[in-house]
């Protein structure tokens, strides 16, 4: 057995492990009783004071600012007078401060009854505009400077001129005289009293005129007259004019016959106003001799009753006038036209006068009653289709007066391109700028040119 085997060998007590494990708790637990005991007896430390809080030390107070010291007072700025002066009358004072802008102004003028405000005049004779600016530096003194207008005329005018007259003349018909114009006949006589000049072809390349005339008695002689053309007659009845000739082409006498205007025929009719000028007919022949003494002319209408001198209720000549110079850039100071393959005229500009000098046969157009020159404010150039009638042994020609065209207005040294419109040969000629306004005339006589489009030209310079 093997428990009497130990106890044999050991001689004692056996020994048994469990115990010694039992001995080694008891021990631990003894002693962590004692630890425990020490813990729960061992006098707790008193905590730490809180530290005290710290108290912030009072802000020491600002220094008061030292006060600025007081601004030194700006001196008054330098200011200078200007004087305004119209008529030796002041008529504005103002100040400005020294070396700034003025800018000159008008508003405070009154406009003196017919002047026109120019500009102002300063000291060293300076001159400004409105809206120019001076630097001002000392006093100044400045003067207005004005234009003299006329005064604005609102009374009676001539109707084919637009001239100011004694009397309303608006209802009488003109006169229109068929005038020779071959080189041999001139100078013709009367033309100086015409107020418009027109001039266009007859056969054989040759012109000739018709001159309208609203006081036919501002001449006693006219002349030489010659035969009648349809298309002058056409023209003439737009007008409303009496229509004075002396013979005519068969297409004339046809159209007069008709009673489109009352006429006076120096050949084939009462030729109680005609005589025959002996120096012409001498040294210009026969059929360049026949002159018109306007002097008879109211005889003769008392004589002829059924001739009417007053215009159809509501005519107008269509003719508009102004005294303003036409607003264009394009040079007409010499200008050339040719009417034909055998006529050119020219006409030069007069600076001074304002007008045109006609020159034709390379000679100045006059007047042979008194040797003056004939003057032109106005100048109208028509283009239109001209041509010879086929078969006309005479070599008689057409000249289209109706429908429209181009052309030119030439006055004040200058031109500009127009329309020219007729409905009718009942209606005198329109005439209109590019953009449908109505062209203006200056005041005082016209010469038209009527030359044909296929030929005619105009040179400006």
């Amino acid at each position: 057995m093997s428990q009497g085997k130990h106890a044999k060998k050991g001689g004692g007590m056996p020994f048994d492990p469990k115990i010694l494990i039992i001995a080694i708790l008891v021990v631990l637990a003894i002693a962590a009783a004692i630890a425990a005991v020490v813990i729960v007896f061992k006098p707790q430390e008193a905590p730490a004071p809180e530290p005290a809080p710290q108290v912030e030390p009072e802000p020491e107070p600002e220094p008061e600012p030292e006060p600025e010291p007081e601004p030194e007072p700006e001196p008054e700025p330098t200011m200078w007078k200007l004087t305004f002066i119209s008529e030796e009358e002041t008529v504005f004072e103002t100040e400005i401060e020294d070396n700034s802008d003025y800018i000159f102004d008008n508003s405070f003028l009154e406009i003196p009854e017919n002047k026109e405000f120019i500009e102002w005049k300063g000291e060293n004779d300076t001159h400004f505009i409105v809206g120019q600016a001076v630097t001002v530096t000392s006093d100044m003194t400045f003067e207005a400077l004005w234009n003299d207008l006329k005064p604005i005329y609102t009374g009676p005018r001539n109707p084919l001129t637009g001239e100011p007259v004694s009397e309303d003349i608006s209802t009488q018909k003109p006169y229109a005289v068929m005038l020779n114009n071959i080189r041999v006949a001139t100078p013709q006589a009367g033309l100086r009293g015409a107020d418009i000049l027109i001039e266009t072809q007859v056969e054989g390349s040759y012109t000739r005129f018709m001159a309208l005339y609203t006081d036919i008695h501002s001449v006693d002689v006219i002349g030489s007259v010659r035969s009648s053309r349809p298309y002058y007659v056409d023209i003439a009845r737009g007008y409303e004019a009496f229509y004075i000739h002396a013979g005519g082409s068969d297409d004339a006498y046809k159209l007069l016959r008709s009673g489109v205007v009352d006429s006076m025929d120096g050949v084939n009719g009462d030729a109680m106003c005609y005589y025959r000028d002996s120096w012409r007919r001498q040294n210009m022949g026969y059929e360049h001799s026949l002159m018109l003494d306007t002097t008879l002319i109211p005889a003769y209408l008392e004589k002829h009753t059924k001739v009417s001198m007053t215009h159809s209720e509501g005519f107008s000549t269509g003719l508009h006038f102004s005294e303003e110079p036409l607003d264009s850039e394009k040079s007409a100071k010499n200008v050339e036209i040719k009417l034909s393959e055998t006529k050119t005229n020219k006409l030069t500009y007069d600076e001074e006068t304002g007008n045109y000098l006609l020159y034709q046969y390379s000679a100045a157009l006059t007047d042979s009653t008194d040797g003056s020159r004939v003057r032109f404010e106005n100048a109208i150039v028509l283009y239109t289709a001209i041509n010879g009638i086929k078969g006309d042994t005479l070599g008689h020609i057409t000249v289209k007066t109706t429908g429209s065209g181009n052309g030119y207005i030439i006055r004040d040294g200058v031109y500009l391109p127009i329309e020219w419109s007729r409905e009718s040969t009942a209606v005198p000629f329109s005439f209109k700028y590019a953009d449908g306004t109505d062209v203006t005339l200056g005041i005082g006589k016209t010469y038209i040119a009527i030359i044909p489009t296929a030929n005619g030209k105009v040179t400006f310079e």
